[in-house]
């Protein structure tokens, strides 16, 4: 069955208006970011992070703050745990093992953009919940940030879970390397075959955008979606190459569930089959 994407069901109540909480805190957000951008172009870079690093100076709103990163992943500003400024994190992890510093460095690196990660959030008692970041670059060599937490959408995901989707997805990967990219891309796309099953789907995109394989959205085969941004404005597709063109690994999506016709945080798995092209598929959490 083919599925037009939906954003939700009609009457979810809370999670519903926390969505669009959420999503006018976004928008803030970006402003909120920009706003230190302005700042960092009009001081000196020793004054910006004294400045950034102040746990009472202007960037603290509340709990949110501005952190500052060099593109090699090194910490130049955390207000909040500076024990950790000089400390390179590029290889630091979540919960589910995304790499959510490389992510943002990533992203600062195409211009500026959106990630997710789970970080424990002090307004619910260091609880690890879902946090939306936004990151532009000063210039070459640093970039600053901030994140809001989106605690509607849960992101629980078991270990029995990440473990079968690595070998759903590393058995893709080995067919396709096995009987090659045609016949691999018929076969991912071969919505009664065994790489399609609902919700547990196999995608492909070729390293430039290209979409090769999506079974519940044929009309979107051939696309290039570069630059596509999900529901919270993050780009995921460029995200999802970038950790496959570093061998693989874990990405957050909000994307369509097969399963139930809404859209729902996602924690994909991507690996390449070769310079040219990856595999991926995910499990699915919460709607949004």
């Amino acid at each position: 069955m083919v599925l037009t994407l939906e954003r939700g069901p009609a009457n979810t109540g809370a999670v519903s208006s926390g969505r669009n909480e959420s999503l006018n805190e976004a928008a803030d957000l970006d402003r909120y970011v920009n706003e230190a951008l302005t700042f960092a172009h009009e001081k000196s870079r020793v004054e910006v992070l004294r400045e950034f690093n102040d746990p009472k100076g202007r960037f603290i709103h509340g709990e949110q703050y501005v952190f500052a990163y060099d593109m090699n992943g090194t910490v130049l500003a955390l207000p909040f745990q500076q024990g950790l400024v000089g400390v390179n994190r590029i290889e630091v992890q979540d919960a589910h093992g995304v790499a959510f510093i490389r992510a943002m460095r990533d992203a600062a690196t195409r211009g500026g953009g959106r990630v997710y990660y789970v970080y424990p959030n002090p307004a619910a008692g260091f609880t690890e919940q879902l946090k939306l970041s936004s990151v532009v670059p000063v210039d070459d060599d640093w970039f600053v940030g901030s994140g809001i937490y989106l605690p509607h959408m849960e992101a629980n995901f078991t270990q029995q879970e990440k473990d079968t989707l690595m070998h759903r997805v590393n058995a893709a990967r080995d067919f396709a390397r096995q009987v090659g990219r045609d016949a691999a891309l018929a076969a991912f796309n071969d919505l009664t075959g065994k790489w399609a099953p609902g919700s547990d789907y196999i995608f492909a995109y070729d390293m430039n955008g290209t979409t090769l394989a999506l079974p519940h959205q044929p009309e979107v085969i051939g696309t290039n979606r570069h630059g596509f941004k999900d529901h919270y404005g993050v780009e995921i597709t460029d995200w999802e190459i970038s950790v496959a063109r570093g061998g693989g690994g874990f990405v957050y999506v909000v994307y369509l569930n097969p399963d139930t016709g809404y859209e729902a945080l996602k924690l994909c798995y991507v690996v390449p089959v070769d310079d040219d092209w990856l595999v991926g598929s995910g499990v699915y959490s919460t709607a949004v």
